[in-house]
């Protein structure tokens, strides 16, 4: 089922809507991916969800409900957009009641928010995840007796669960059933004794008067509200509401926090025992967290992972070198005509060697990614350079698009959503162009691999330390005039757990489809069309073209095959390798049968052995800083103007890209060429 677009379903009309609601990395998704059957990627880290998804749930009654998955929220007390969508998705009128998920391994934050609902006429379930982890934390809990304390069905879960949906599908037709509601009686007594009897009742009777479909009996939770000074509450409500009364006095509003958290940790005591603690887990967060360590960590391990990926990409090509000689074999044997030998040899064989390449380092590196994703250490990271790009100049929460970047630039542009300020939105989108994606890395992988083997590793680094400088340049290039000093960032750090392999898999698996499905033909088809392109010409016809190119692209250190690759590349950053396997593969002329055909030895070999032959390290090094600082596909261009709303902007941005990527390659080809 599709998560997007589901309103439009001939159910949707009819069921009753629920909408799933908790703070950020919860496992709201995970929840709403397995009640909807969709697919929404995952993350142990906050702020994945950036716009409300629906889709529909169907039972094994038959009973069908429409569920929205809403970004996270701290409080029914908004501050940023996120919030502000999904605290004003609470007064839809067709909104049947609310799946409130908890933390499980983290019940004292996330109870934070289930204390918000006390007085809300909203119908509530509350679902506990994580509850896997819980016990690995040695804690247990008596979730019979909370649903008691709490009055509204309490159903726990946890990944391994086989029959979470069951048990959750039955929180629904409770929900919709009994319509239970918080229980807030203790509330209400607090907020008399805080506020006082005379300025309660004036509140009370101020709200008398305010009757509304969508929030009928809502009374004395708007008191709690307006008693806290809510601005929120304050800018919907007071104006239908008719009063005006007093706004919240800061001491109130601290009183009020301090009997949240007095009843959360009094409830707390009572359902759970306090838990052993984890001295070595305390101790890595101490190192993982330190501004100088943790920074150092933080950059070993990605570089780590990548490294890892583009040697074991690199290894692979030992399994293509025998595949190839193999087919050539069995070509000669087979005696193919030499016309289907040649476009087999010169597009199609070349362009599966390059594709299968690719596949293996995209799906070790969504592995890598995917097991640091899973055990929290992706939201440490983002902790750790929130800092780091505040002293940039771009908000904190920029790495959230930048590490979805690091899958696909369009998913990277499009998680900038997250950034509330449009300037700084836009400087963010400006500067995630240049965090590589899993294509970019698959060139840089080969060609790395290739010219340097083993200290490929030193490529890399030097790789991600381009990348840094050029975020500093491009977000001085791109400020606005009036410098305004970017929000901080407020996130929750993910507790620790152990990585959910099948979901880690399942996630690899899917990555290597959607390359299948979608990557892999562009390759194939720019390699057919380039090889088809190249075979109506003589070598003397193409020199009238060729020599000025190459004359042009020499000014900038790179060869001229590799500047139609890098031009490629704006179709699909993994055309970029099939235009390298069809341009240094060769392309010979007048062949008459399939022995001229193999005589030429066209196969993966030919490739690595003329690339080395014809470019030179210099050479080699301009072409990997090129095309990694190079404009992404034309898919994240658009992606890009879209979300700006400003072709303009979109096409500035784009040269300075193609000009700084050609001009850092003219710097290192000639700082480079005295060493070679």
């Amino acid at each position: 089922m599709s998560a997007s677009g589901c309103f439009q379903h001939p159910l949707a009309q009819e069921a009753p809507r629920i909408a799933l609601m908790g703070q950020p990395n919860t496992g709201k998704s995970t929840i709403f991916n397995l009640l909807t059957r969709s697919r929404q990627h995952t993350a142990n880290w906050s702020g994945k969800t950036t716009e409300p998804q629906a889709g529909i749930c169907c039972s094994h009654s038959g009973k069908t409900y429409t569920i929205v998955d809403l970004p996270g929220t701290q409080s029914l007390s908004p501050h940023s957009g996120g919030e502000k969508i999904a605290c004003e998705y609470l007064w839809d009128e067709n909104l049947q009641g609310i799946i409130l998920v908890l933390d499980g391994s983290q019940l004292s934050r996330s109870m934070y928010l289930l204390t918000d609902f006390a007085g809300l006429s909203v119908p509530v379930v509350v679902v506990v995840t994580m509850v896997d982890v819980l016990k690995d934390q040695g804690r247990e809990i008596d979730f019979q007796k909370l649903e008691i304390i709490l009055g509204v069905p309490v159903i726990p879960i946890a990944a391994t669960c086989h029959h979470a949906r069951e048990k959750i599908i039955g929180g629904l037709e409770r929900l919709v059933r009994e319509r239970p509601l918080l229980q807030c009686k203790e509330f209400i007594t607090a907020c008399r004794k805080i506020a006082g009897e005379d300025r309660w009742k004036q509140i009370q009777r101020d709200l008398e008067n305010f009757r509304s479909s969508h929030c009928d009996g809502c009374d004395n939770w708007l008191a709690l509200k307006l008693l806290e000074g809510n601005g929120y509450v304050r800018e919907k409500f007071l104006p239908r509401i008719g009063a005006n009364p007093a706004a919240g006095e800061d001491g109130n509003v601290l009183r009020m926090a301090g009997f949240r958290h007095r009843w959360i940790r009094d409830r707390l005591l009572e359902i759970c025992a306090q838990p052993p603690k984890h001295r070595l887990l305390n101790r890595f967060d101490r190192v993982a967290l330190h501004p100088i360590w943790g920074t150092i960590l933080a950059f070993l391990l990605l570089f780590l992972g990548f490294a890892l990926s583009a040697l074991a990409a690199g290894g692979f090509q030992h399994f293509l070198r025998w595949i190839a000689n193999l087919w050539a074999k069995s070509a000669y044997v087979l005696e193919i005509p030499a016309l289907p030998a040649e476009i087999l040899n010169g597009a199609v064989f070349p362009g599966l060697m390059i594709s299968a390449y690719l596949l293996i380092f995209v799906g070790m590196l969504t592995l890598t990614i995917g097991v640091m994703e899973d055990v929290g250490y992706i939201g440490r990271i983002a902790y750790l350079f929130n800092g780091l790009m505040s002293r940039i100049g771009l908000p904190g929460k920029c790495i959230i698009p930048f590490v979805s970047g690091f899958s696909c630039t369009v998913a990277g542009v499009c998680g900038a959503r997250v950034i509330d300020c449009p300037c700084q939105r836009r400087l963010t989108i400006a500067a995630c162009w240049v965090v590589p994606c899993s294509g970019t890395w698959g060139t840089v992988g080969f060609v790395s691999v290739l010219f340097f083997g083993p200290r490929a590793i030193w490529a890399i680094l030097g790789l991600f330390l381009l990348m840094v400088l050029h975020i500093i340049l491009t977000v001085h290039v791109f400020r606005d005039n009036h410098r305004s000093s970017p929000p901080e960032m407020l996130m929750d750090l993910p507790p620790y757990h152990r990585p959910n392999w099948k979901n880690i898999l399942s996630t690899v698996f899917r990555q290597m489809g959607q390359l299948l499905l979608k990557s892999i033909p562009v390759i194939l088809l720019a390699a057919f069309l380039l090889w088809l392109f190249l075979r109506q010409f003589h070598p003397s016809q193409m020199d009238a073209f060729t020599n000025p190119l190459a004359k042009f692209a020499a000014i900038f250190g790179l060869h001229w095959k590799l500047f139609v690759a890098l031009a490629l590349a704006l179709i699909n950053r993994e055309s970029a390798l099939g235009g390298i396997a069809i341009l240094f593969g060769g392309t010979d002329y007048g062949l008459s049968s399939t022995g001229d055909v193999l005589a030429r030895n066209l196969h993966w070999t030919t490739i690595e052995a003329s690339l080395i032959g014809s470019v030179s390290t210099p050479g080699a090094l301009a072409f990997l800083c090129a095309f990694f600082l190079s404009p992404p596909c034309c898919a994240a261009i658009a992606a890009t103007a879209h979300e700006v709303r400003s072709y303009a902007w979109t096409l500035r941005l784009l040269a300075y890209y193609f000009l700084s990527a050609l001009l850092v390659a003219a710097i290192v080809f000639r700082l480079a060429s005295p060493f070679s």
